[in-house]
């Protein structure tokens, strides 16, 4: 009979950890006196000498960066027993990337005082800066390191103004060499635009829903112009609910599936359509939150107090004089942004908009080039431009989230950007 000591040592030993064998860490930055932000630092698997840096700033804006970390462009998946199995297109394989959970009162990020949440993109910004200074302190090997900046969704408002900010300000801690933005939103009063033609021509609505939506989103374009947000987000509302009263409970994040999301809680701006109850039951096991460290503080998947903390000034704020600075520099970083093309929320059609607006010296290429097939593993993901530093793809049979619906293509685009 074997002795149960030794076979007791012996499962010990071939238990699985929770985090697999990646080599990560996870730990709070105290940005103030008071308060501090929560990271998760994901090393690259390849164990390269000095791999690149990637920031990457969850969307929202209030949602937690464990979303990306477990279900998106992280290194892990959910099985339905609660356990995490690997990504393989994660974008840890060549580069070290923090995710973090911003802004304050995000995820483990906890902020008892509202009023500290931030607003702006400036305060923002200065946050975040916080954050990076002192992170180099505590990893001196990132000093002068190879630096991009990534997001999603909102991340059309974090990214751009980040990157500005940082090069306003010459921060060369770091050197920040691209930006990298999926499904963006940039500029809601020019995308919002896009609602109903987007929605026609996929056969949603008919032509009397679209002359009257369109109506609709063009005086809450009108109102947000006149810095009367509450009142264009009114209206904005008005169109939503007339194109989704015609087209029911379709999910607006991917027109193909239907929104199985309810209203909660932990709502931000919308429905948030998908079944994240995987994630939420894994962020309650009591041995995950003990070997994330954090305490005894609870998380929460989105924050309805930041949105609303950031709806009045900060939803609405246009992002293309941002983008514009980025892409007038005399020293320009490398630009990377993609939209799956089922989807309604941030649609591909409101992207060309937004993308045609822009003042730069490439406009008239990109307008005029024509766009071209893009492969990958010897498939057609899509279709992409690029001029000079910018690139732009559209890819196919993906929704609001490419990592989840195609994470190869989006593999492909993030390894396109770091090494051309």
């Amino acid at each position: 009979m074997v002795n149960t000591f030794f076979l007791t040592l012996l499962v010990w030993g071939w238990s699985t950890p929770i985090f697999l064998d990646e080599n990560w860490e996870s730990d709070f930055i105290r940005i103030d006196k008071k308060y501090d932000i929560f990271y998760w630092l994901f090393k690259s698997r390849l164990n390269t000498p000095a791999p690149p840096l990637i920031l990457w700033l969850p969307e929202g804006p209030g949602c937690s960066s464990a979303i990306s970390v477990l279900t998106e462009n992280g290194p892990y998946r959910i099985s339905e027993d609660l356990n995490l199995t690997y990504n393989s297109f994660s974008w840890n394989n060549y580069a070290d990337v923090i995710y973090i959970d911003q802004p304050l009162g995000t995820g483990f990020t906890t902020c008892e005082d509202e009023s500290r949440i931030p607003r702006t993109e400036l305060e923002i910004a200065q946050d975040l800066e916080s954050f990076l200074n002192l992170f180099l302190k505590k990893y001196y090997e990132y000093y002068g390191r190879r630096f991009y900046i990534a997001g999603r969704s909102y991340g059309g408002h974090y990214v751009p103004f980040f990157a500005k900010y940082l090069l306003d300000k010459e921060f060369d801690s770091l050197r920040l060499k691209g930006i990298a933005i999926g499904n963006g939103l940039f500029d809601y009063t020019t995308q919002m635009q896009s609602y109903p033609i987007f929605s026609y021509e996929h056969g949603f609505i008919n032509s009397f829903t679209y002359a009257g939506s369109a109506l609709v989103y063009q005086i809450s374009r009108t109102f947000i112009g006149l810095g009367l947000n509450k009142m264009g987000y009114l209206f904005l509302n008005i169109g939503n609910a007339i194109i989704r009263g015609v087209k029911k409970n379709f999910n607006i994040y991917d027109i193909r599936k239907e929104c199985i999301g309810k209203k909660s809680s932990q709502n931000v701006f919308e429905p948030i359509c998908y079944n994240y109850t995987n994630l939420i039951n894994f962020m309650k096991r009591k041995d995950v939150l003990e070997e994330l460290n954090v305490g005894n503080r609870t998380w929460q998947m989105c924050s309805s107090t930041v949105f609303k903390r950031m709806l009045d000034e900060d939803v609405f704020a246009d992002m293309t004089p941002v983008m514009e600075d980025l892409l007038n520099r005399k020293n320009p970083i490398r630009i990377a942004l993609f939209n799956g093309i089922k989807d309604w929320f941030c649609n591909n059609v409101g992207m060309k908009y937004f993308l045609q607006e822009l003042k730069w010296p490439g406009q008239g290429k990109l307008k005029a080039d024509p766009f071209k097939s893009w492969y990958v593993s010897g498939r057609k993901a899509g279709s992409y431009k690029t001029i000079d530093f910018l690139s732009y793809y559209e890819v196919e049979d993906a929704g609001h989230i490419v990592s989840a619906d195609q994470p190869e293509c989006e593999y492909d685009i993030l390894t396109r950007l770091i090494y051309p």
